[in-house]
């Protein structure tokens, strides 16, 4: 067998079943790499497509995403209206003790602002996120068979133009037959580009936002406090704006003790005619709390703090009562007679120490008396424009006169609730109307009145 030639040797029997495998094998290879080679293409093209349907899948999720962030977003859009509403009812009706109803509404506008702001800032995060997704969708599913494109660098690549984006949706919304081979029928499905994101796209609906109009619908939220007097400290906290320990502009010192001769009664017996007046149909009026104010002036208001007839509301019902005589006083002009109706007090020297003698805090006192020349204001604008629809510009420079008295007195700035006047203004009265009344305020009007008016009138 040694002697045997190589080429019979291969050809023994023995060696056959080894090298058949071998030539198997290699025949099996190469049909292998062959057949890899014409199915290239469309390997590439199947795993572009899938690709593409799994961003798809995603940005699905997105638009799923964006409508539940919009349906919240009408549905605090619609709690705003009816917030604005109602703190207008409160501020402008004739209810009495409703401030605290009112900070409770503006507290809870506020928040639907904080709210709205967050959901736009999420509804941007969306909006960019679809637009990756739906160019990374594009770049994948008109991608060539020669070109190498990468997911991730496609979900990378910088958002395409409008018109680039545009031009592409035609081509993919193009026939079959004017479309290149390598794109067969199976991609073309009713779940295109253009059918998908062309009539209702991400950016269509976050516009349908209208954040602009949001943050006029909520621009009378408290952020800002109103101008405080030159000594005044500002401190916001979380839920409201107040004014820390401040005494308002109009705040005086207390005023000099009378003589014993002037009262007719000791406090505590004029604190129960304001309370039994209280609880009576016509309610507190000013003769009861100026017969205060005056015994108390006397004999001190010692002897009346801490009493149960000043708990409560009933303080602040009281304080009310003084607002209203010492706003009538000025508007009737009662200073050329020495303010017979105040007890001869000043109106703000009278509302500073009925405020002490009550117990009511300089800030308290600055609201109640804020609210109240915002109703004057409210009923005195609205009474002006009355008159200038109707002809009487002389009936409307009356009125806007006893106004600016009322707000010189008061030092009422803008801000201090007479945003909310204007809401009720603009809705009765046209812009024209408004701008009428503005140009009637006396000229010789201070620049901060002639502000708190244009902003009670929404100019």
């Amino acid at each position: 067998p040694d002697s045997m030639p190589l080429a019979s040797r291969l050809n023994a029997p023995a060696f056959r079943p080894r090298l058949a495998p071998r030539r198997g094998t290699s025949f099996s290879r190469r049909c292998v790499v062959f057949r890899a080679a014409d199915e290239a293409p469309e390997f590439a093209r199947n795993m572009r497509m899938e690709k593409a349907k799994a961003l798809r899948e995603e940005l699905d999720g997105v638009r799923t995403r964006s409508r539940r962030l919009l349906a919240k977003g009408n549905r605090l859009i619609e709690r705003g209206v009816q917030l604005k509403a109602a703190a207008e009812r409160v501020m402008l009706g004739n209810e009495i003790n409703k401030e605290d109803e009112a900070r409770r509404l503006l507290v809870e506008r506020k928040k639907v602002k904080d709210t709205l702001n967050l959901m736009t800032a999420r509804a941007e995060v969306l909006a960019e996120l679809a637009s990756k997704l739906e160019t990374a969708i594009i770049v994948l599913e008109n991608a060539t068979d020669e070109e190498s494109v990468d997911a991730a660098k496609a979900l990378a690549a910088d958002t395409l133009p409008a018109a680039k984006r545009a031009s592409l949706q035609e081509f993919k919304t193009a026939p079959v037959s004017s479309r290149p081979a390598s794109m067969g029928e199976d991609d073309v499905s009713q779940d295109s580009i253009a059918e998908r994101f062309g009539r209702d796209s991400l950016e269509r609906e976050f516009a349908a936002l209208e954040i602009t109009q949001l943050e006029r619908m909520l621009r009378l939220t408290p952020e800002d406090p109103p101008i405080p007097s030159e000594d005044a400290v500002v401190k916001e906290d979380d839920d409201d704006v107040v004014v820390s320990n401040t005494e308002p502009a109009w705040w005086q010192p207390p005023s000099e003790p009378e003589d014993a001769a002037g009262a007719t009664m000791t406090p505590r017996d004029a604190l129960l005619e304001v309370d039994r007046a209280r609880v009576s149909s016509k309610g507190v009026q000013g003769r009861h709390v100026v017969a205060l104010r005056k015994s108390c002036a006397v004999h001190g208001a010692g002897t009346i703090r801490g009493s149960d007839r000043l708990i409560g509301g009933k303080k602040d019902t009281a304080f009310r009562a003084g607002v209203g005589a010492a706003l009538t006083a000025v508007e009737t002009g009662e200073g050329e007679t020495g303010w017979s109706s105040l007890g001869g007090y000043e109106p703000t020297v009278f509302l500073s120490d009925l405020a002490r003698d009550l117990g009511v805090t300089p800030e308290r006192a600055g609201v109640l008396v804020a609210n109240a020349t915002a109703r004057k204001s409210a009923a005195a604008l609205l009474q002006a424009g009355a008159s200038v629809r109707g002809g009487e510009a002389e009936s409307a420079r009356v009125d806007l006169k006893k106004l600016t008295s009322v707000l010189r007195t008061c030092r009422a700035c803008a801000g201090e609730y007479l945003d909310l006047v204007a809401f009720g203004l603009e809705q009765q009265l046209s812009e024209a109307e408004r701008k009428i009344v503005l140009g009637l305020v006396p000229k010789e009007t201070s620049e901060d009145v002639r502000g708190a008016i244009r902003c009670a009138l929404g100019l």
